[in-house]
């Protein structure tokens, strides 16, 4: 639904939903204290919406992101809004033409980025990034039974794409053991990146819904080297409605710890009281602060109520 800015103006919201392959980007958005030439998600969005509107010149080229993702994390679907103008002679843009120009200026810059869907928001004040209704990530881990996996091109072709590391040592039923102790809500200070640009306390409670680990098959072929003998593929599953800094990747890492037997029930118990003057705490800081590579989480999906938005468009 348009919203009415002036006499014959008015303004319409869009939600796009997108994917990525995050290797070769800054992050969803860029961090200014970081030098690097490498664009943002946002920054190829914006660039994008600009060259669509290049005539029209009624689109805002400003998008504002649902999930924030880190340098070298995937998405099979994240969403951003953007505004558009229209008056009396800027008309407004139907859907399937965005998508479609959009994603035009994506091929042509080869850029890793689709724009899956394009949908009109009813409410012009629409927030993408408090009103989903549940988040879901997935971390894939490879286990390796050969020693010498590193020479395999199973590694080579996943290592920005999985966590590869041996299987020696690691119980498989204990990642599930452990990730029942996160599920409901819990202060995850301890399990998470603290922000020391934020004012301290920061809301560190946050509620899991879910946690799945599934036992996956290859999704590639190697010649003579059958992945169901030598490999194991795990996809842990993680599903709630907003997440804090880096808090799947350390969940993640703390689990594989669980299950080479290096951090025990007792301690993960502790760590998610609300206690920082422990000293089973301090033991653990210089642990805790370690976690999973970026490059084996995916965000795989942001659930939105349909009302939002005028589907039949």
């Amino acid at each position: 639904m348009a919203q009415k800015v002036g006499s014959t103006v008015t303004s319409q919201r869009y939600l796009m939903k997108f994917s990525y392959i995050g290797t070769n980007y800054q992050g969803i958005q860029k961090d200014p204290t970081i030098n690097t030439r490498r664009k943002s998600i946002s920054n190829v969005l914006e660039e994008s919406l600009s060259l669509f509107n290049k005539r029209k010149q009624n689109i805002v080229p400003i998008v504002r992101t649902a999930s924030r993702t880190d340098i070298g994390v995937h998405a099979l679907v994240n969403a951003a809004t953007f505004d558009t103008v229209q008056d009396l002679e800027r008309k407004g843009f139907d859907c399937a033409s965005l998508r479609k120009g959009l994603n035009h200026y994506m091929l042509k810059n080869e850029e890793q980025i689709q724009v899956n869907e394009v949908l009109e928001c009813q409410n012009p004040w629409f927030d993408c990034r408090s009103t989903p209704q549940h988040r879901t990530y997935l971390y894939k881990v490879i286990l390796c039974k050969d020693k010498n996996y590193q020479s395999n091109p199973l590694y080579l072709f996943n290592q920005d794409r999985a966590w590869v590391l041996p299987i020696k040592g690691v119980d498989i039923d204990k990642i599930s053991e452990c990730a029942d102790l996160f599920i409901g809500r819990h202060y995850l200070k301890n399990f998470v990146r603290v922000n020391t640009r934020e004012p301290d306390p920061l809301n560190y409670y946050r509620t899991i819904n879910s946690i799945k680990v599934h036992r996956q098959f290859s999704d590639l072929i190697i010649p003579n080297s059958p992945f169901e003998e030598n490999y194991v593929q795990l996809g842990i599953e993680i599903n709630a409605k907003a997440f804090l800094w880096n808090q799947i990747r350390i969940l993640v890492f703390t689990l594989l710890k669980y299950s080479l037997g290096e951090i025990s029930k007792d301690q993960i118990n502790w760590l998610l009281k609300e206690c920082n003057d422990s000293p089973i705490l301090e033991n653990n800081e210089r642990f805790m602060k370690l976690m999973a590579p970026a490059g084996g989480l995916y965000l795989v999906d942001i659930n939105y109520d349909p009302k939002h938005f005028n589907i039949n468009i």
